[in-house]
């Protein structure tokens, strides 16, 4: 799907680090900068010359997890929302 994208849009996202990025942690495989909120969740995160701003988090079975965030790479820009997680430990 990464090659794909990139060429039909010029962009190349960050499908291996979207997992973590998701659920509001930086990618293990390379460095990143980070900035938390007063909760120790994370506001900021700046990876593999992407930045990530989360906008709102949501409770789901005990677990913080993102609901929106941003990620922004020179004119390449990401909005998500999730609306409902599932298959998540009890």
């Amino acid at each position: 799907p990464q090659g794909w994208i990139h060429q039909k849009t010029g962009w190349m996202l960050p499908l291996a680090e979207r997992r973590w990025w998701a659920v509001g942690l930086p990618a293990p495989q390379t460095g990143a900068q980070i900035e938390l909120d007063r909760e120790g969740r994370l506001l900021s995160l700046l990876q593999d010359g992407w930045r990530i701003a989360y906008r709102e988090y949501q409770e789901v079975c005990t677990l913080a997890l993102p609901r929106k965030f941003e990620a922004a790479h020179g004119d390449a820009r990401i909005r998500v929302v999730a609306d409902r997680w599932t298959n998540l430990p009890e």
